[in-house]
């Protein structure tokens, strides 16, 4: 996500089964111990090549699971502040998802388009890179929220709590802050 923020996926003991979707936090010269990103993201299939939006919030990764049209599917994800918890995936579905395998989804700076790699049948060889255009910008990749990124909300509820001032910017509207 940046150079302090690493998202990845791994096979490692206990998990949720497959491979799972994990975040690290470099703090005081090192990495953290990674934490599995929970249950709402992770099943008992593979969950891989996460991506996560700008706004620190909107998530995307590939998963095997039953909601797949084959394959891996690209599948959507969003962090809401307000019940500290993931909304459940959803399905990209078509066109940028097929039967085939459909990894390593990213959005461009201006959120107009997003990149992908596919192996599908009719491509130019084993994967192949397509792209996808959007109608309208994905405002997930134009705005920074407060905090940057979704596993320090709760650190920060907790803080605006026990009364130290703070300003936050909602996510979803990318409009103005919020002081308390």
């Amino acid at each position: 996500f940046n150079d302090t923020i690493l998202l990845f996926a791994s096979a490692r003991p206990g998990g949720y089964g497959g491979k799972d979707l994990y975040i690290s936090k470099f703090t005081n010269g090192g990495w953290e111990r990674a934490k599995n990103m929970g249950p709402v993201i992770n099943s008992k299939y593979d969950e891989i090549t996460p991506f996560l939006s700008k706004d620190g919030r909107t998530l995307y990764f590939s998963s095997n699971n039953l909601k797949s049209m084959g394959g891996f599917d690209v599948f959507k994800t969003v962090f809401e502040d307000g019940s500290v918890r993931w909304a459940t995936p959803k399905n990209l579905g078509l066109p940028i998802n097929s039967g085939s395998n459909d990894t390593y989804f990213k959005l461009s700076r201006d959120g107009y388009k997003g990149y992908f790699s596919s192996d599908r049948i009719d491509g130019q060889g084993q994967r192949d890179l397509y792209v996808s255009y959007f109608k309208m910008q994905n405002r997930a990749q134009l705005i920074t929220s407060t905090p940057v990124v979704f596993s320090e909300v709760k650190l920060y509820k907790n803080r605006k709590q026990s009364g130290v001032s703070v300003a936050m910017q909602t996510p979803n509207s990318g409009e103005g802050t919020i002081s308390t």
